[in-house]
């Protein structure tokens, strides 16, 4: 599990994600926040401390994924599924159990 993190420990930690949490500051609040390639989780868990109340976290690596789930500061109200960003919808609708989130199939109507 080496790729799980608590800090910041790379470039990108220290120079671009801080900007995007300062971005994402007001509309994380109280947000249920869908993470497109999560990774082991490290962008999900400060927007949960950030305020977030729900995070749901998709990776297409199923090892960044099981790292994401065994992480220690990991929250009852975080949720990380394997999935490809090409079938997110498919795989958000199959994992609604374990993610507690309804995905709604909006299908246009034809007469």
């Amino acid at each position: 599990m080496k790729w799980s993190r608590s800090s910041p420990n790379n470039l990108s930690d220290f120079t671009c994600r801080p900007v995007v949490f300062k971005m994402c500051e007001e509309l994380v609040k109280g947000a249920t926040v869908l993470d497109v390639g999560c990774g082991e989780g490290y962008v999900s868990r400060n927007l949960k401390s950030m305020g977030a109340k729900k995070i749901v976290g998709v990776d297409i690596s199923e090892h960044m994924i099981d790292c994401a789930n065994a992480h220690g500061l990991k929250s009852k109200d975080e949720h990380y599924i394997v999935g490809d960003a090409r079938e997110l919808k498919s795989t958000l609708v199959e994992a609604s159990n374990t993610t507690n989130m309804m995905v709604r199939l909006i299908r246009p109507y034809f007469p």
